[in-house]
């Protein structure tokens, strides 16, 4: 290893990190390879090598805290610690940051670094990376979901909002609407041979003459169901006190659709 031009006691750094990184079953050829990478590198005194041997021993430690969320316990594969590596160092996001958004795919089948990898991409293109942020947008996400399943039940609808429906559905809420009055919509449109067509008219019809509370959008529906020929609802409000949200739950509810937007 001399022909590299590394300093002993780099050397011997060198050695320690190896038999570290291999649980002391290394072999010639593969301190030979990391000598060589370091060399590229420019490494060639004790403080450079132990610089880089601590990056990468931080670089693996975090890529293993992944895969132990997932109850994965093997070592991290040399792409699992590349993408690691681009979302700490390149994208900016901490180990913290990093393991907060891994819960959002660990009910996944089969999690993995590359799925987890479009999550933080997509996080990133938003400007959100640091821990806080991301806990916060989850639990946003988490509401707005909630609450789409409950207008799409509320339908008779069985399959799961898209993401752009549950994007227009916020915009409802977003006009100044109680999340009750869209669930009596919801229910009344639920006769119709296209439910969520026919909510959509709804919205769009209370929108214009201004009815937004749950006493004004139930009245409303009344009389409008008094004109058709099918059979009457009886709509009053205390037919929706569906759920009672927190001021917690509404401020996620009532997402930012600008930001969400984006």
């Amino acid at each position: 290893m001399d022909v590299f031009g590394m300093e002993d006691e780099a050397v011997l750094e060198l050695i320690s990190h190896c038999i570290k990184a291999k649980d002391g079953a290394v072999s010639m050829n593969y301190l030979d390879t990391v000598a060589l990478a370091w060399a590229d590198a420019g490494i060639v005194t004790k403080e450079q090598a132990r610089a880089r041997a601590n990056a990468h021993e931080e670089l693996t430690g975090g890529a293993a805290s992944v895969l132990k969320r997932w109850n994965k316990s093997r070592r991290p594969t040399k792409d699992e610690l590349a993408l690691y590596e681009k979302w700490t160092v390149d994208w900016g996001f901490s180990q913290e940051a990093v393991l907060s958004a891994c819960p959002a795919i660990t009910r996944a089948e089969r999690p993995s670094f590359k799925y987890l990898d479009g999550v933080l991409e997509r996080l990133k293109s938003k400007g959100i990376t640091d821990e806080g942020a991301i806990l916060k947008t989850f639990e946003a996400e988490e509401s707005s979901a909630s609450f789409s399943r409950e207008l799409f039940e509320a339908m008779g609808m069985s399959r799961a909002s898209r993401p752009a429906e549950r994007e227009q559905l916020f915009g409802y809420l977003d006009y100044g609407f109680e999340p009750a009055s869209l669930i009596a919509a919801a229910s009344f449109a639920a006769s119709g041979e296209r439910p969520l067509a026919f909510f959509k008219r709804l919205v769009s019809e209370l929108k214009e003459q201004g009815i937004y509370s749950l006493d004004a959008v139930a009245g409303y529906l009344s009389a409008k169901d008094k004109k058709t020929a099918r059979p009457t609802h009886k709509l009053n409000a205390a037919d929706y006190p569906q759920k009672q949200y927190s001021q917690k739950e509404l401020a996620h509810i009532y997402v930012n659709l600008d930001e969400e937007a984006e």
